[in-house]
């Protein structure tokens, strides 16, 4: 029992900045809590937009996206800076290898996050209220499992803390099992959810294989780019249901 909430108040202090006495290893039982950290961070992102949403979606969603941003450290918004980067070189995986672990970031890194957050804060701020709340914890937790299950069945490449995750998950299936239960739990709020779930997993899936192809293995700014591109999928996918929606009530 003390393994699994050490290993939960681990995952906590390791891939957010909020202030616990975890530790900092990463094990198997840090990985069973990636998915469970996502409700935790998009339950406050979410109640940030919900306050804020009564004055104006736009600055809601400006913050919220803001919050996420920092609450993870920005590492995530790096991992995606380097993979635009390397995305944009031209030549074989090993080329796009030493691309995505250079230190500069050039316009291909700029591009690709201007693109994938610039339209995050647009699609959400077209909800309101307590549904743009549910969307944006859909969204982490989709984003967190997406980051897990990009490292299953996995080539790692480099040295980094991606060869370290990708050594635990690689062939756990327990791991996926557990990750995939925040998933799940969650889909009780709105029937939409979890098909909007599907749809992305599906994508983010295939794209994950055209990316092995392309750099002969995932490292772990491949992963938390997956899982960057795998939230902004969920907004888009939630605001096409909910346009959905309203026209089927018309």
């Amino acid at each position: 029992m003390n393994k699994i909430l050490n290993g939960f108040i681990s995952a906590i202090s390791f891939f957010t900045v909020i202030p616990f006495k975890g530790s900092y290893e990463i094990n198997y039982y840090t990985v069973l809590f990636i998915s469970a950290v996502g409700i935790i961070t998009g339950a406050i992102a979410g109640i940030i937009f919900y306050l804020i949403s009564n004055y104006s979606s736009l600055i809601a969603a400006a913050f919220s996206i803001s919050f996420i941003l920092l609450i993870y450290g920005f590492n995530h918004l790096d991992a995606l800076a380097d993979f635009g980067d390397s995305l944009m070189a031209r030549g074989n995986a090993e080329k796009r290898q030493q691309v995505i672990k250079d230190r500069y970031t050039g316009s291909g890194g700029f591009g690709l996050v201007f693109v994938i957050y610039l339209m995050s804060v647009a699609l959400l701020s077209y909800f309101h209220g307590y549904y743009g709340f549910l969307a944006i914890i859909y969204a982490e937790v989709s984003s967190r499992f997406i980051m897990v299950f990009s490292l299953y069945k996995t080539k790692a490449f480099g040295s980094g803390l991606g060869k370290t995750f990708t050594s635990i998950i690689s062939d756990n299936k327990i791991i996926i099992i557990i990750n995939l239960l925040p998933v799940l739990i969650i889909s009780i709020f709105d029937v939409y959810y979890i098909l909007a779930f599907v749809i992305v997993f599906l994508i983010m899936h295939l794209l994950k294989r055209q990316i092995i192809n392309l750099y002969d293995g995932i490292n772990g700014d491949i992963a938390g780019s997956l899982g960057e591109m795998g939230r902004f999928l969920m907004y888009f996918m939630l605001f096409i249901f909910l346009i959905l929606k309203i026209k089927l009530m018309l």
